[in-house]
């Protein structure tokens, strides 16, 4: 009994062991995984020191430690470091799956180590029920099955009709979504007819879709019920607005061809042919594939025009040869197949050189008559020209001719011999009929070898100008409404030219002396160029003593008899004129067209270094002719060329070495006190407009570590008198200071920059981080008046300035950081020459000295202190900043003033003393004379 009591004992113990040593139940790890563990082999410490090692090698020492099966999916790859001390199993693994973006699952001693994407994809998965009202849920669970992910499940209860689905929670909306479409009930609506009867409306639409129905008539009322899902009832009553229109409604059927087809061809029909009466056709028709029907809704008249189309097209196919006389069927073939109503009705029979055409008796008929226009007997005729020459009108004809080997010319006879159909034969000799004129007219192209193409052209063209003729030469179009004169003499030695009309009075034309045969025309680059469809040949022939005509083309192709066309880029002058005038012209021609001597320049440049003219005189100057050397050191150009090259260059030239503009730029920076300003009436807050008053601009007004700041930049344009007075009348107050009196000579559009500054030495003390040692270092702070300013000198003699002043003085060192009171302004003004800017409205606070004293008695050594005071105050200053910029003459290196400019400057000096009671006045007065109601 005993030892049966000490067994039962025993195994009770044993028992109770094993449910305290494993976990009873799975357990799951997703983000933070240390509040969902209870206490286990887990909680044995580690120490690890671990550097770019294998993530399943960390995993296998966890493994070891705690005791755990740990099994990672094949995503979990990569390496890691890690340092512990003292920390458990549990922890490290949950830090690892933390860091590294992994989830662990854990099922009694067994931990499945995964991504989330894998997790979400094993085990994320939602269950969710849905409750069907109208449709019986086995009747859909073939289709719900189908939208389910690969781990998805899905059950019914028939009992309820549900529907329960476990599946991603993505995938779970499109399910829900599925259901919600499946599940929908029937409904019942009665559509009123207006128009048609419900009888006729429900018989063709049991033809259309039977599907939809049943369609109940309901006659008494003349109204259509379905009874049908939401869906098949909206389609429903979309057929239904068709069909009961204002209109008559046909059923058509179809014999000989499909429905849908037919209904296309006569889509296709009426839209080319935009027939009013058919215009809303493809809106009027309904097809019914399954009775081959087509259903026509509209007036009277549309239905009438369709039905006969319809006939037509309708018509019973037919199967019929065309044997061809002259043509190879296969080539005819790609020509006519567009008119069956299949390409593939068409076919070809080669052996016997003949189309078979399966298709309706009307586009059989079309596609003959078409046959027999083409396969023609062929004729040969000859043309022998009396007054044109057969390359004068060759290539117009060449054009008309299908087959290149049935069109041949004999210079020798001058004739034209054409091979082709009657048809063809017949209208090419009208054509040469026309041409072979006296007065016909033709155009040509000639390529000159020495004289330029604009110059020719424009001694052509007296022989040949008429009313109403327009020139056309590169880069300029020249009109009978403005003349141009001739330049002086040069080579060659011609007649001299008469009057020539041209565009636009911007071309200049010059004689440059005794420099011979300068007589070219200076082209504005902003004309536009028209140039008419003239393609000239590709390369030129080949020189020789006399410019070459080109190929001649018909002038209808150009426009109006008399035109001249010259191309200076590939130097050929193209002329539009009778026969007998361009046998003229070709003799001109040839008397102008003589070489032209090269000539040598030297022109002194003395912005040469500026200039890079190695690579600009290569682009202007021809490349196998003409050469050219710079001397640095003399500042010389030579070139050898012919004069109209010449001509274009010196003038290039002229315009690139025009010396550069410079202003003079002086400055007077002050530190004005705001009451100061008050009594003498300046109030930077009240502004004028542009000639004379003062403009608000918003300037650049940083923070300031210390007191605040406030203004906005003001800018006002003085006379030389003004700021005479203003300066005067500030200066007689001590608490005011002049800052800087700064002048210096800038080149147009270079920056120049006032710099008066000083670099405040300042120790920074630092401590290093693995000594402790406490160092120190010198560093400069650089403060003072930096003024920037960008003058650009205007064509109106005008300077626009970007101006950026920067004030700033040291404060204090502030545990070992420097404080900076620092004023900036930022602006961009206009101002006529040698007129003076004064900007103001940058207010601060400054530290002055201020005495205080009785006249004589505080100025006697040693007992004067007696009758004096001194203290230090923080007063409201202004900062006052006067400009005036001087435009100079650089060639000269002086000022020198239009005209027109103000003559009055800033003086170089001002008299620093106090002036007495009277000269004060007068200043007083005359500052006052220049406000208005005391403040400007």
């Amino acid at each position: 009994m005993k030892t049966s009591f000490l067994k039962i004992t025993v195994t009770l113990c044993l028992f109770v062991f094993l449910l305290i040593s494993s976990p009873g139940q799975s357990q799951q790890n997703f983000g933070d995984t240390s509040s969902i563990f209870a206490p286990d082999t887990g909680q044995r410490s580690i120490d690890l020191d671990i550097v770019n090692m294998e993530v399943e090698s960390v995993l296998k020492i966890i493994s070891d430690t705690s005791g755990w099966t740990i099994i990672p999916s094949q995503k979990v790859r990569g390496k890691i470091n890690l340092w512990s001390k003292g920390a458990t199993a549990r922890q490290l693994l949950d830090n690892l799956c933390l860091v590294n973006n992994y989830v662990y699952r854990q099922e009694g001693n067994v931990i499945y180590m995964m991504t989330k994407d894998e997790y979400e994809q094993l085990f994320g998965r939602t269950t969710k029920t849905f409750s069907l009202k109208h449709q019986k849920a086995e009747s859909i669970k073939l289709l719900l099955e189908n939208g389910l992910t690969k781990t998805g499940k899905l059950a019914i209860d028939p009992w309820s009709n549900t529907v329960v689905v476990n599946d991603t929670a993505e995938n779970l909306k499109k399910i829900e979504s599925l259901i919600a479409r499946l599940d929908q009930g029937f409904v019942k609506k009665r559509f009123q007819l207006v128009n048609a009867k419900a009888a006729d409306v429900a018989r063709i639409l049991d033809k259309i879709s039977p599907k939809e129905g049943p369609f109940q008539a309901d006659v008494r009322t003349n109204s259509i019920v379905v009874f049908n899902s939401q869906s098949n009832v909206s389609r429903t009553a979309e057929l239904i607005a068709q069909l009961d229109q204002d209109a008559v409604t046909r059923v058509f059927q179809i014999k000989f061809q499909r429905a849908s087809e037919l209904a296309k061809q006569l889509t296709d029909f009426v839209s080319s042919t935009g027939d009013a009466k058919t215009s809303n056709f493809a809106h009027q028709i309904i097809v019914s594939d399954a009775t081959n029907q087509i259903i026509v809704t509209g007036n009277t008249s549309k239905v009438e025009y369709i039905a006969g189309l319809l006939e037509e097209l309708d018509s019973k196919v037919v199967t019929t040869t065309i044997p061809l006389k002259h043509l190879q069927a296969s080539q005819v073939l790609s020509g006519i197949s567009h008119l069956a109503s299949k390409p593939e009705n068409i076919t070809v029979d080669s052996l016997g050189n003949q189309l078979i055409i399966r298709d309706n008796t009307r586009n059989i008929e079309q596609i003959r008559k078409v046959i027999q226009d083409l396969d023609e007997d062929l004729v040969t005729h000859v043309f022998t020209l009396e007054y044109a020459m057969v390359e004068d009108i060759e290539n117009a004809l060449k054009a008309m001719v299908a087959d290149p080997g049935a069109f041949r010319s004999e210079p020798r006879t001058n004739q034209i011999i054409i091979t082709g159909r009657a048809s063809q034969v017949d209208r090419i000799e009208n054509i040469i009929k026309k041409l072979d004129r006296e007065d016909a007219y033709f155009t040509r192209t000639y390529y000159l070898e020495h004289a330029s193409a604009s110059v020719v052209a424009g001694i052509i063209e007296s022989f040949v100008s008429r009313q109403g003729t327009q020139k056309i030469y590169s880069g300029q179009t020249r009109r009978d409404d403005r003349t141009y004169e001739p330049a002086g003499p040069g080579p060659p030695e011609v007649s001299p030219t008469p009057t020539r009309k041209t565009l636009d009075t911007n071309i200049t034309h010059r004689t440059l002396g005794s420099r011979p045969g300068l007589a070219g025309t200076k082209i504005s680059k902003t004309e536009k160029v028209t140039i008419p469809s003239v393609v000239p040949p590709p390369s030129p022939p080949s020189p020789g003593p006399v410019a070459t005509p080109g190929p001649e083309i018909a002038a209808e192709s150009l426009g109006m008899v008399g035109t001249v066309v010259a191309d200076d880029r590939s130097n050929t002058v193209t002329i539009t004129e009778t026969l007998a005038t361009l046998t003229k012209v070709e003799q001109l021609i040839r008397d102008l067209d003589v070489p032209v001597n090269l000539y040598s320049y030297k022109v002194k440049c003395r912005q040469l270094d500026s200039l890079e003219l190695d690579s600009k005189l290569t682009s202007l100057l021809r490349p196998q002719e003409d050469s050219f050397s710079v001397d640095n050191q003399t500042r010389n150009v030579h070139f050898t060329t012919i004069p109209s090259v010449a001509e274009r260059i010196l003038e290039i030239l002229e315009d690139w070495d025009k010396p550069a503009k410079q202003a003079l730029i002086r400055a007077k920076i002050l530190a004005v006190n705001v009451s100061a300003l008050k009594d003498i009436g300046i109030n930077f807050e009240s502004f004028f407009d542009i000639d004379g008053t003062d403009i608000i601009l918003e300037g650049s007004l940083p923070s300031q570590v210390g007191e605040d700041r406030f203004g906005s930049i003001t800018v006002r344009k003085l006379t030389g008198t003004q700021y005479e007075t203003i300066v005067r009348a500030i200066e007689t107050d001590s608490r005011s200071q002049i800052l800087a009196n700064p002048r210096i000579l800038v080149l147009d559009g270079q920056s120049a920059e006032f710099r008066m500054a000083t670099d405040e030495p300042f120790t920074e003390t630092s401590i290093a981080a693995d000594s402790g040692q406490v160092i120190e270092n010198v560093r400069f702070l650089q403060v003072g008046n930096i003024l920037m300013v960008i003058p650009n000198i205007r064509e109106d003699n005008t300077i626009e300035m970007d101006i950026n002043l920067d004030v700033s003085s040291l404060i204090e060192i502030r545990n070992g950081v420097p404080v900076v009171n620092r004023n900036t302004a930022t602006t961009t003004v206009t101002v006529k020459n040698n007129h003076v800017l004064m900007i103001g409205g940058l207010k601060f606070k400054r530290d002055i000295n201020v005495i205080e004293k009785i006249p004589f008695f505080g100025d006697i050594p040693l007992i004067g202190n007696l009758f004096r005071s001194e203290r230090n105050e923080l007063a409201d200053t202004e900062l006052v900043l006067f400009l005036q910029p001087t435009i100079v003459n650089a060639s000269e290196g002086e000022y020198r003033p239009s005209q027109t400019d103000n003559l009055e400057h800033i003086p170089d000096q001002i008299n620093q003393d106090i002036p007495d009671s009277n000269v004060h006045s007068n200043i007083y007065d005359d500052w006052l004379s220049y406000s208005n109601g005391g403040k400007w």
